[in-house]
């Protein structure tokens, strides 16, 4: 009995060691390391990236894990107290006092300490019985995983924000590593944090209203539009239609210099990309950039038009290295509401 209350008990010890690094691990691993090898066709890779993709499942099979450790390790040191000094309550709260150090040492802070040396390496060493155990759990981890979502429900907090708040700022430290390495510079840096600071600001705060636009009519002439850019100080300017006053394109200012010879400035019109007013700050610099285009209309989701945004109006915080003025709408002027070509 006494031989198998120790085997119990290091049982015990090594369940809570192996469930308690694996929690450090999992938090500490480099997720950008596992996601380039699970590319490769790494099988433990692609285990570890099942887990990390899975945050709810493993966190459930964790703390179901500990505490089914520790309720082996409590009821080693009961029988092995009740072997070696009899029974009684004094007995077995000496007994409780005397190991524990020892679960806490080697239980607990020896194996978090050595997963936080090398999360990668001993996760994926883990990764399989991980798994199995998740699977072994799979019915308290349910239950876990339901009352979760119950919490979440009364609270309102979306798992999914907090995800990705952790993304990034583990994208974040792996920028900050590149800089420490020599790899990435100072500025390149700044402009990486400020990008993560506004990404998912919405960019409406961003957005020029329609009223306070520059326009000019689509009659006007290619000279007619180089004065208004000109007096403006603009590189683009929008377009409107002269008999319902709606956006029909905008002028590249670069594109009107350079063809001398034209007089019309017709051919020249850019189509406005539409941006839906629910995007974000970071989605709407992609789609810019994507679509080649440097001027794009906010619409809502009627398709009504509430003003305008400029490439140069969003990268500008970006690589000003000044966040003081994003407070409030950054609009690209202030100028009168119409401005026509007569």
């Amino acid at each position: 009995m006494i031989l198998f209350a120790i085997l119990l008990l290091f049982g015990g010890l090594a369940l809570s060691a192996f469930f308690s690094g694996s929690e450090t691990g999992f938090y500490r691993a480099s997720r950008l390391r596992i996601v380039m090898d699970a590319m490769q066709g790494d099988r433990v890779s692609r285990r570890m990236l099942y887990l990390t993709n899975r945050p709810p499942l493993f966190v459930a099979t964790a703390l179901v894990g500990n505490n089914t450790a520790n309720y082996i390790t409590s009821l080693a040191v009961v029988l092995i107290s009740k072997q070696v000094l009899g029974g009684g309550t004094v007995t077995e709260v000496a007994a409780s006092i005397f190991f524990s150090p020892l679960v806490f040492v080697y239980g607990e802070l020896m194996p978090k300490n050595l997963f936080y040396q090398a999360p990668n390496f001993l996760l994926r060493l883990a990764s399989r019985w991980f798994l199995f155990f998740a699977f072994l759990f799979a019915p308290l981890s349910a239950l876990l995983w339901l009352l979760g979502r119950m919490l979440e429900w009364f609270v309102g907090q979306s798992p999914e924000k907090v995800r990705l708040a952790l993304a990034r700022k583990e994208l974040q430290d792996v920028f900050e590593e590149g800089q420490s390495a020599g790899i990435l510079h100072p500025t390149q840096l700044q402009l990486a944090q400020n990008f993560f600071m506004l990404a998912t600001r919405p960019v409406l705060q961003s957005m020029t209203p329609l009223a306070r636009v520059p326009k000019i009519h689509r009659d006007a002439t290619r000279r007619e539009a180089l004065e208004r850019a000109n007096k403006l100080k603009m590189t683009e300017i929008a377009v409107v239609d002269e008999r319902d006053q709606g956006l029909v394109g905008y002028l590249k200012t670069v594109e009107l210099v350079i063809n001398d010879q034209a007089s019309s400035m017709t051919k020249f019109l850019n189509p406005l990309l539409e941006i839906s007013a629910s995007e974000s700050y970071g989605e709407a610099i992609m789609q810019l950039q994507s679509s080649g285009e440097s001027m794009a209309k906010i619409v809502d989701q009627t398709g009504n038009c509430l003003g305008i945004i400029t490439l140069d109006a969003l990268m500008s915080p970006l690589l000003g290295g000044s966040l003081s003025s994003l407070h409030g709408p950054t609009t690209t002027t202030d100028f009168p509401v119409d401005i026509q070509a007569t």
